[in-house]
């Protein structure tokens, strides 16, 4: 079985579920306001940084349009983009 955390904010709290044995972690890194997990780029690229080499980053992109998609990707490279 996979275990995956979606909704990290925080590199503690990246650090404390992957230490609980998180397989995948998640992080949503958005521009827009009114997203209650969303944080910025810089938050986002120091969640990564923070993640140990067995777990898998994903990157959770909320756009709907192919650019802001491929925006998000090209600014978080994860693991996984969703």
């Amino acid at each position: 079985m996979i275990t995956q955390i979606y909704g990290i904010t925080t590199v503690d709290d990246a650090v404390m579920v992957a230490e609980l044995g998180a397989d995948h972690i998640g992080i949503v890194p958005e521009t827009r306001a009114g997203n209650w997990d969303g944080i910025t780029i810089d938050e986002a690229h120091a969640v990564l940084a923070a993640l140990p080499s067995h777990t898998t980053s994903v990157v959770l992109s909320l756009g709907t349009a192919v650019a802001d998609v491929l925006a998000t990707a090209r600014a978080v490279p994860g693991d996984i983009l969703h």
